[in-house]
């Protein structure tokens, strides 16, 4: 099972800030364990799994013997994390709970022949991930899969590609990949992360 650790997430930087009173918590899927603040980080999360769980990281034996105020990924997130690549289960770290921060999600919208999606996040590689899955691409267009413009601020992308090495270098694509769909450019990433900047 693969274990991702956030220590602060791409939220509201009020809620984002280092240490602070949010819970730590784990969230558990079939494939997944989530470890980070319970400040709305993991609400893509909870919008996408069909089944999960939330735990309250609250054991202290399992986290350092001083926890500071401010370096909660150093104190708490990578120990229970460390716990739980070793089989420590979620529940041996801390009690289920089912109050926890949400965020609403905007999945993509639809307006004629017009298909609106957001950009949630860009990695550090310069990828763009969208919130417009291929599926949803896919059943917009219809029959018609192989015409469409991906138009962000003044660039236009119009084809999908499997991999990187498909596309000649400085051409736009749209690379379909998990959770979203992701524009780029087949060049450096500060090029590449400018298309929304």
């Amino acid at each position: 099972m693969r274990i991702e650790v956030s220590s602060t997430g791409a939220v509201s930087p009020r809620l984002t800030g280092r240490g602070g009173k949010r819970n730590p918590i784990i969230v558990e899927t079939d494939k997944y364990l989530f470890v980070g603040p319970d400040n709305g980080v993991f609400s893509f999360v909870y919008e996408k799994e069909e089944e999960f769980r939330v735990f309250k990281i609250s054991n202290t034996r399992f986290l350092l013997p001083e926890v500071s105020d401010t370096f909660h990924g150093r104190d708490i997130f990578a120990p229970a994390a460390a716990h739980l690549s070793k089989g420590t289960p979620p529940h041996g770290l801390g009690e289920p709970i089912n109050r926890y921060v949400r965020f609403p999600f905007t999945g993509p919208e639809t307006n004629g022949n017009i298909l609106e999606g957001e950009v949630i996040h860009i990695d550090r590689f310069g990828n763009l991930v969208t919130t417009i899955s291929e599926e949803t691409l896919k059943g917009f267009m219809g029959r018609d899969r192989g015409r469409f413009q991906l138009i962000i601020k003044d660039r236009v992308l119009n084809r999908m590609c499997r991999t990187y090495s498909d596309v000649p270098q400085g051409y736009s694509f749209l690379f379909s990949s998990t959770p979203g769909l992701q524009p780029g450019l087949s060049s450096k990433k500060a090029i590449q992360s400018r298309l929304v900047r």
